[in-house]
């Protein structure tokens, strides 16, 4: 396989911590496009200048919920270049809604089509590996599509310090079992999204990152489409890190319209 699972997490890790410094790299004045962009796949959508800024392909009026991610979904290197910075700015900005602090040290980002799209096309850009690179990209990441029963998230521990990093890590083993979001009066806790690795070492130190997902069943799915505001608590149950928050309107407005 082109890309390990710990390379995963390491890349996830790399493009989710950049900092607002480096991002602001990618902030400037948008040029004036033309209406259309020639598209060469379903995908590689007709722009409209709306604010100087390209939508995702969710954001498109032709666009058909999906599940999966696929070769036809991805841009060629070139169309994506010419708005990447554009890109990697509305990334940002669709973070900033689906990530959750939880506790001193951790945060939860729940993914998306969008994020995982744009995921594949940055390693795509960054290794520049052609065909046999998007195949083992597609296979890797596709996990962490939401399946439209079920929201899929990447839980961080972000510590700059090595020292601390290691202390907290050694004392959370097997924390991925012990996450979990609440609806009313009921726990929904987390599985692996990646079921290819062990996430906690046989000495007991845990990952700093993790790939969960969060299934729902069919009333659990309808109780949150059906309730205008829905209040989603996320938490652990691990002794070592007992925290929870409470997700904002926002977010759970926009984790609910994943739902199928």
């Amino acid at each position: 396989m082109y890309r390990s699972v710990r390379q995963i997490a390491a890349a996830r890790g790399m493009l989710m911590l950049r900092s607002v410094r480096e991002i602001s790299q990618y902030i400037h004045p948008a040029p004036q496009y033309c209406q259309f962009v020639h598209c060469s796949s379903p995908l590689e959508y007709r722009f409209y200048h709306t604010n100087d800024r390209p939508l995702f392909p969710s954001e498109l009026p032709d666009f058909q919920p999906k599940v999966t991610i696929e070769g036809d979904d991805i841009w060629s290197i070139d169309k994506y270049r010419e708005l990447r910075r554009e890109f990697l700015l509305r990334r940002r900005e669709l973070k900033s809604i689906r990530r959750v602090p939880l506790g001193p040290y951790a945060s939860v980002t729940f993914e998306s089509f969008d994020l995982i799209w744009i995921q594949i096309q940055e390693m795509l850009h960054i290794e520049n590996g052609g065909d046999e690179q998007l195949v083992d990209e597609l296979e890797a990441y596709e996990p962490l599509v939401p399946k439209g029963s079920d929201f899929v998230a990447t839980l961080m521990f972000e510590i700059d310090s090595k020292p601390l990093r290691e202390r907290v890590l050694y004392s959370l083993g097997h924390v991925e079992e012990k996450v979990y979001l609440q609806i009313r009066e009921e726990k929904i806790f987390a599985e692996s999204a990646n079921n290819d690795i062990e996430r906690t070492m046989p000495d007991g130190k845990t990952s700093s990152v993790h790939f969960l997902r969060f299934p729902f069943s069919a009333e659990q799915a309808d109780l949150l489409r059906s309730t205008p505001t829905p209040t989603i608590v996320l938490g652990t149950t691990h002794e070592n890190y007992l925290h929870t928050t409470t997700l904002s309107p926002e977010t759970a407005a926009a984790l609910v319209r994943d739902l199928r």
